[in-house]
């Protein structure tokens, strides 16, 4: 329909690239307002807090508020795996979601700056779930 038309879409660079570059054109409109993720965040970008409903606090996306679920935008992102009841993980996807949920994992998590580690208690929970 027409809420369609001249929208322009970024091919080849991930979603990640695109957020970027729709935050970047918004940021050079008077007004401009759209939805990207923090780590597609520039100098030309301005993060407003916000609440989850009228009268609510309005609240900053801090890693504190998005861990706590305090954001009202925060959310948790899932791996799933295919593991018929009663049968363990295959060797291989196991490998890989221990490499995840280690130290080294989360480091890769943090350094990426897409999304925010895990905290040690879900670290624990998660691995927990592999045997």
């Amino acid at each position: 329909g027409e809420y369609r038309d001249g929208i322009q879409f970024v091919k080849g660079k991930g979603f990640t690239h695109a957020f970027t570059v729709a935050a970047e054109d918004m940021a050079q409109k008077p007004g401009g307002l759209t939805y990207a993720l923090l780590s597609n965040r520039t100098p030309n970008v301005k993060v407003l807090p916000i609440a989850e409903k009228e009268g609510a606090p309005f609240l900053a996306p801090t890693v504190e508020n998005v861990y706590s679920h305090a954001y009202p935008l925060s959310r948790y992102v899932y791996i799933y795996v295919n593991r018929p009841p009663g049968k363990p993980l295959e060797p291989k996807v196991k490998e890989f979601l221990e490499l995840v949920l280690s130290r080294e994992g989360q480091d890769v998590v943090a350094a990426e700056g897409v999304y925010i580690p895990l905290t040690p208690e879900t670290v624990r929970e998660e691995r927990a779930k592999l045997d």
